[in-house]
């Protein structure tokens, strides 16, 4: 089960640039009820791909 978590999360992350908008992101609303609809549309992320992301914290 830790191997297939692991190899999801390196799939994901090879989006660096989509990631590193989505940490950004996931640092400011630290604490905060989460908008994914909102955070989606502020990092030009995928609602799918920002939901993955949200997983792999």
């Amino acid at each position: 089960m830790l191997l297939k978590k692991e190899i999801q999360s390196e799939a994901l992350v090879r989006n660096v640039e989509a990631y590193a908008r989505f940490l950004d992101l996931a640092a400011t609303i630290s604490g905060q009820v989460i908008n994914n609809n909102s955070l989606a549309s502020d990092g030009d992320i995928p609602k799918e791909l920002l939901h993955r992301f949200f997983d792999l914290l």
